[in-house]
């Protein structure tokens, strides 16, 4: 038994059969995203992070999924970002921008609601542009990231597929 943490939302098995683990843990910070190493036999691993632990400072707890590149690295996926982690735990600054994804579609709040990891470890990643009052209406879209946190700009339009909520069968904007 692990004291202290939330449901297990999502999991990764590194190339050497070690378990990543992302949840939550409540502090008094409050809730906190964490990411948990155990061994292959399901034993928390003291060598990662803190006591086999990394935790999120002032990080929302609304990450949806763990995933482990090809060389251990681990992407975590948020609400409205994805990052990266060496193996050691640190941020991986060299991804993204500054260690970090955060979608851009114009004309409002992006949300990140599907991610599925590639055999070469570039990322699909999906979600919605939610437009503001009064307009009120969602707009999907899907992206794939490279390896490296850039966007593939081969992949779609100007790398990225929209899907208007106005152009899918039995909708309407109000």
């Amino acid at each position: 038994t692990i004291a202290g943490f939330g449901q297990a939302r999502s999991l990764a098995m590194q190339p050497d059969g070690k378990i990543m683990v992302l949840t939550s843990v409540t502090d008094s910070m409050g809730d906190q995203l964490a990411v948990v190493r155990l061994s292959g036999s399901g034993l928390l691993d003291s060598s990662y992070a803190m006591n086999g632990v990394r935790t999120f400072s002032g990080a929302p707890s609304q990450a949806s999924a763990v995933w482990c590149q090809p060389d251990s690295r681990l992407l975590i996926v948020g609400a409205t970002t994805v990052s990266r982690l060496h193996e050691d735990s640190s941020l991986d600054t060299t991804f993204g921008d500054g260690g970090a994804f955060l979608p851009s579609i114009p004309g409002g709040n992006n949300t990140i609601h599907a991610s599925y990891m590639l055999p070469d470890g570039s990322l699909l990643v999906g979600g919605h542009v939610a437009h503001p009052y009064p307009l009120s209406y969602s707009d999907g879209w899907l992206t794939r990231l490279m390896p490296s946190g850039d966007i593939d700009m081969t992949f779609g339009v100007g790398g990225f597929v929209l899907f208007p909520s106005d152009s899918l069968p039995n909708s309407s904007r109000t």
